[in-house]
């Protein structure tokens, strides 16, 4: 008996140790805390409440920063330049990755993550600078063409079209059958979506805009990039594409195109589905459907335009943020149901898709496995520049004031400039 009380005393002290020691570590776990740093959506409630869910599973708190799109890099640049890290998991969009790869800034993934799970993800190459890994993408983004099925039938066009010029034959039909006044909508204001409608149709016609050492292929009149530029001015010379669109952003095309003004919306986007079936956005519920088109419509292809996560080189947590990306990749399906932030793994794509829990899904999971990276070589540190100067040349082409020569020139001119500086 007095054995076994102290046997039961031991147990006792033993069982208060291990609560203690037990409650001493999940403290230290949780009294490690990284940064966050996202574009606006995270400032979603929403978005909070998931985290705490990583929270849970690690003992890291995360401190949720968030920021416009458009100011993320300043605050980025900015940071770095001063030796310091904005933060320690920090949003890197791909058109980034020339700029900070070639400064340094950020940490090489490579080894952190298992290779399934990069394998798993279409666009990581997007991120890779010199060999490299230094970000791992979280949201997806690429573009399709959105097809009002319902405008095209009231023409007798029963399938979407599969080619460019096919996009132009069936717009004159629309056009000429009093359907709608402007059948295609295209984003031509001087912003970063009307250089992305251009480097989208570039893929459409097949080819490049640079070759292996930077020089342009797009000064051709039989170039892919050429060809891009004048079915624009096509477009526009033909009355099928309005004028008006000189003064849109791609954003503001979704939304025009919402509103039942256009049949076929050019270099549209994954999740635009969510908006034209939404009542209280829409007037053409029902009516979209995404399709790609090519000039050989057996090698369809398009762009991808993600958004990852990057590691400062700075950063003070590095292990820690290491694990909230990877919980972030694992949870993309829950994370998309609940905040709408696109997968970028094939595999939640399709399991989404199967589960009925992505509009679209058939289409966004078959047309994410042909994305690819709008540049071959890796994208330039001097894109900025240079895609600056496409969207305002296009801009330029589109209300008259230059001619497809012309503006192909000026754009190969000022992305050797740019290759200078």
């Amino acid at each position: 008996m007095l054995g076994r009380g102290i046997s039961r005393k031991l147990a006792a002290a033993l069982a208060t140790t291990a609560l203690t020691t037990t409650l001493f570590c999940a403290a230290a776990a949780q009294a490690e805390e990284i940064t966050v740093l996202l574009p606006s959506f995270g400032a979603d409630a929403t978005t909070r409440q998931l985290l705490e869910g990583f929270t849970k599973e690690s003992g890291i708190e995360v401190n949720l920063q968030t920021m416009s799109w458009d100011d993320i890099r300043p605050k980025i640049v900015t940071s770095m330049v001063a030796g310091t890290a904005p933060a320690d998991a920090i949003e890197f969009d791909w058109s980034w990755i020339g700029q900070f790869g070639a400064a340094k800034w950020f940490t090489p993934l490579d080894d952190k993550f298992d290779a399934a799970l990069i394998k798993d993800m279409p666009t990581a190459s997007v991120f890779t600078y010199e060999g490299k890994l230094y970000g791992v993408p979280y949201a997806n983004d690429f573009r399709v063409n959105s097809v009002n099925m319902a405008l095209l039938k009231k023409a007798g066009i029963t399938e979407a079209p599969k080619t460019p010029d096919d996009i132009l034959k069936d717009a004159k039909i629309l056009k000429d059958k009093k359907v709608v006044d402007y059948p295609v909508s295209i984003p031509l204001a001087a912003a970063e979506g009307t250089s992305t409608a251009w480097y989208f149709l570039t893929r459409m016609y097949g080819g490049e805009l640079f070759d292996k050492d930077w020089k342009p292929l797009f000064t051709a009149k039989d170039s892919a990039g050429y060809k891009a530029l004048e079915w624009i001015a096509q477009g526009l010379h033909d009355g099928l594409i309005n004028p008006a669109m000189t003064g849109l952003t791609d954003m503001q095309v979704t939304a025009s195109f919402a509103g039942g003004n256009a049949a076929i919306d050019l270099a549209g986007h994954p999740y635009d589905l969510a908006t034209y079936n939404d009542p209280q956005k829409s007037k053409v519920v029902g009516q979209v459907t995404y399709s790609l088109a090519a000039a050989d419509p057996a090698k369809p292809m398009t762009i991808a335009l993600p958004e990852a996560m990057g590691i400062p080189v700075n950063s003070k947590h590095k292990d820690a943020a290491v694990k909230f990306i990877k919980w972030w990749s694992e949870h993309q399906p829950e994370i998309y149901t609940a905040v709408s932030v696109l997968p970028t793994r094939t595999s939640a794509l399709e399991g989404l898709a199967k589960d009925g829990k992505l509009q679209g899904g058939a289409e966004i999971a078959k047309y994410s496995a042909y994305t690819q990276a709008i540049f071959s070589q890796g994208t330039p540190a001097w894109y900025s520049e240079f895609s600056g100067a496409v969207s305002a040349t296009i801009n330029q082409v589109a209300k008259g004031q230059i001619t497809v020569d012309a503006a192909v020139k000026q754009i190969a001119d000022r992305a050797q400039s740019a290759q200078q500086q």
